[in-house]
């Protein structure tokens, strides 16, 4: 038999969510995004989650990746190997 839904299970329809009720305060202070993500950081009464997500959702904008460099070498250069060989007489 499928469970159906009754009255007084789960959240209510329109509630709004910690991170919504947030974003709506960022709204009103009229802070931009990156703005909001950084000031979430900086503050102590955010939980872990949400401070966790703002600093993975804020650092493309602040900090610069990295990218993978080629080395080039030149052809002309030759390595010499020279092996000696102990306790043997040629």
């Amino acid at each position: 038999m499928p469970k159906t839904r009754t009255s007084g299970q789960g959240r209510p329809k329109g509630s709004k969510n910690k991170r919504t009720i947030a974003q709506q305060k960022a709204a009103k202070r009229g802070l931009m995004p990156l703005e909001f993500m950084l000031a979430l950081l900086r503050t102590e009464e955010a939980s872990p989650d949400d401070r966790k997500w703002a600093a993975k959702e804020a650092a493309p904008y602040v900090h610069s990746r990295l990218n993978s460099t080629e080395i080039k070498v030149p052809e002309k250069i030759v390595h010499e190997v020279r092996i000696k060989i102990v306790g043997h007489d040629p």
